[in-house]
């Protein structure tokens, strides 16, 4: 293709060729200091309830969990990274994995209304807030 410098100038390159002075659609580092200037907007994803289930904040760092049946949950976090879970857990009881948490015990989910929770990695600690019940 016929690339434009900007300042009159053209090249021919390959249309595959990475620009360096831009991000990828998908994958990418940012190394210096990134300012957004406008909101920043996510899916929020719906866990499939199963019998285990792996937090992942790759899936979405926004997460909701209908319980069908008392549940048990894994993380796969990476330090660094964090994740809001909102679970509806009904009659259901949820094991959550080795966490130290914040005011010292797990929360009770509440029977009617979801519980938000949030959980972030500090090197290989899993931690978490009950941010409280929703509605």
């Amino acid at each position: 293709v016929l690339k434009s410098d900007g300042s009159g100038g053209t090249s021919w390159v390959d249309q595959n060729t990475v620009d360096s002075t831009k991000m990828p659609l998908a994958g990418g580092t940012f190394t210096g200091s990134v300012t957004f200037e406008d909101a920043i907007n996510e899916n929020v994803y719906a866990i499939t309830d199963s019998n285990s289930v792996t937090l992942d904040p790759d899936n979405g760092t926004i997460q909701t969990w209908t319980l069908g049946a008392n549940r048990t949950a894994s993380d796969s976090l990476s330090a660094g990274q964090s994740m809001l879970l909102v679970v509806t857990a009904g009659a259901y009881q949820l094991t959550f994995p080795t966490t130290t948490w914040a005011g010292g015990t797990a929360p009770t989910l509440s029977t009617s209304k979801p519980t938000a929770i949030e959980f972030w990695k500090i090197g290989t600690t899993l931690y978490g807030a009950n941010v409280g019940d929703l509605g």
